[in-house]
């Protein structure tokens, strides 16, 4: 609830999304949007991600 912003589990269930391809289309509009602000690159020498701001 705290990702998508719902404030009680009632409305949460009510706007449930169940669909597979609805989620799909949902990670890949966030992604996309995500990109925008903040970039995330593999250090490869220390094996692990690390994130700027745009």
């Amino acid at each position: 609830m705290k990702i998508s912003g719902h404030k009680t589990r009632s409305i949460l269930q009510r706007y449930n999304i169940t669909k597979e391809e609805n989620l799909k289309q949902a990670a890949q509009r966030l992604d996309t949007r995500l990109k925008e602000f903040v970039t995330i690159k593999w250090n490869e020498e220390e094996k692990h991600f690390f994130t700027r701001l745009k």
